[in-house]
């Protein structure tokens, strides 16, 4: 979102040892929102916003007292746009489980591509569904999300909720990938040089 001109604030967690190397440009601050103050404060700054990504499993954000009825009584202009593993709502049996990258890959049947000839599946490294699968949700559907929300916001004076999945992604992303016929490529050894 920043790389389209937003102004971010990332709320970490506090005991993250790391940078994110993918939060470049944005601003950020620790807080522990299993304590109440850190919950406080981070209301006050949601109250500001005008979008908030909430990357939880469903149900987080109402268990730390932070649902969207709560988020719009301070802030009713607050667009909420929900990066879900699975999706919400009664029609998805799995809307409550964990969401990793395996999963994702495992659900969709693009873990079902990923192996030598008669082989077992490899994984990849969380390139797939995390990065691929969540950040292209992240930028492209939840900005998409986002950008209706705040047009309807323009006419309503109203914020609103959406939700997006990360196991939509891949997906929708495997779509050519479960062809009848499928032309194989390989790596191939290169003298240095060429």
């Amino acid at each position: 979102m920043q790389d389209y001109g937003a102004s971010v604030l990332r709320i970490d967690k506090f005991s993250a040892l790391f940078p994110d190397l993918l939060a470049a440009g944005k601003r950020s601050l620790a807080l522990n929102l299993k304590l109440e103050e850190g919950r406080v404060l981070a209301s006050r700054l949601i109250a500001q916003a005008d979008v908030l990504l909430d990357p939880y499993r469903p149900g987080t954000l109402e268990a730390m007292g932070m649902s969207p009825s709560a988020l719009h009584a301070h802030n009713e202009r607050l667009v909420i746009a929900r990066l879900t593993g699975y999706g919400v709502g009664a029609g998805h049996p799995h809307t409550s489980a964990a969401g990793h990258d395996i999963n994702f890959l495992a659900m969709s049947g693009l873990l079902s591509l990923m192996h030598a000839p008669g082989g077992r599946p490899q994984p990849p490294l969380n390139l797939m569904a995390d990065f691929a699968g969540g950040s292209a949700m992240a930028t492209v559907g939840t900005r998409a999300c986002a950008n209706s929300c705040v047009r309807s916001r323009e006419a309503t004076a109203r914020g609103a909720v959406r939700a997006r999945a990360t196991n939509r992604a891949c997906v929708n992303s495997s779509c050519g990938a479960h062809a009848r016929v499928r032309v194989h490529v390989r790596t191939l050894a290169c003298v240095q040089g060429l």
